[in-house]
């Protein structure tokens, strides 16, 4: 599927979103995807059943305290804490076994659904490098004249072709699947802005690195 038609499918579904019900005004572009794929999507090809569904997880599942991120690849402040903060959460807290970390979209508009679609392609390891280089360089991609192209140019570093980038991104089903993480979001924790951190089930406002080890030490 040419980039032009797969753009134009998804201003098709934008359009229709405009009668959607108790939607947030944020998220209203992506659902209307949702609404869409539900009637024309057909089973995934075997192409599309290579990329990964379902939470991105990092640590043990054993672990004591479960963080849930809500996020948005075009969400500068979400940038911030994949690039800043993240790390410092993930080597002491994950890798040390303390800390389950689950990470979901929250994507209000074509272009984070767009993101967060070619991120999946891939298997569970490598979407989450294509996420870390997608928050690395998205002040690139998102600021340049076609953020499409700007994407696709950061994905090829990491052996991403043009071709299975278009493929990728034609995926009605995971269209289907980022939209469901945000409006279960939405539906079950209230979550109205990203990044928006549930720590143990509680939803926790500020996302910082110093109050955010401090709770978590707290709670250990």
């Amino acid at each position: 599927m040419k980039k032009m038609a797969m753009l134009a499918g998804i201003a098709l579904f934008v359009t229709a979103c405009s009668e959607a019900e108790d939607a947030p005004a944020e998220n209203t572009e992506a659902q209307a995807v949702a609404a869409s794929a539900t009637q024309d999507a057909t089973a995934p090809s075997a192409a599309q059943s290579d990329m990964t569904y379902g939470d991105i997880v990092y640590g043990s599942p054993d672990a004591p305290i479960e963080i849930i991120e809500y996020a948005s690849l075009t969400c500068g402040h979400c940038g911030t804490f994949a690039n800043t903060i993240f790390p410092t959460i993930k080597e002491k807290y994950i890798d040390t076994g303390k800390v389950r970390f689950i990470y979901r979209h929250m994507e209000g508009n074509r272009i984070g659904l767009a993101a967060a679609t070619v991120a999946r392609c891939g298997n569970d390891e490598e979407t989450k490098v294509l996420l870390k280089a997608l928050f690395a360089k998205q002040a690139q991609w998102l600021q340049s004249q076609n953020p499409l192209d700007g994407m696709a140019s950061v994905l090829l570093r990491f052996g991403i072709s043009r071709t299975k980038f278009d493929r990728c991104l034609s995926n009605t089903e995971m269209h289907k699947e980022i939209v469901e993480q945000s409006r279960h979001g939405t539906e079950v924790y209230n979550v109205t802005a990203t990044p928006t951190l549930i720590v143990n089930g509680a939803k926790v406002d500020d996302y910082r690195l110093e109050p955010l080890s401090k709770l978590i030490d707290d709670t250990l």
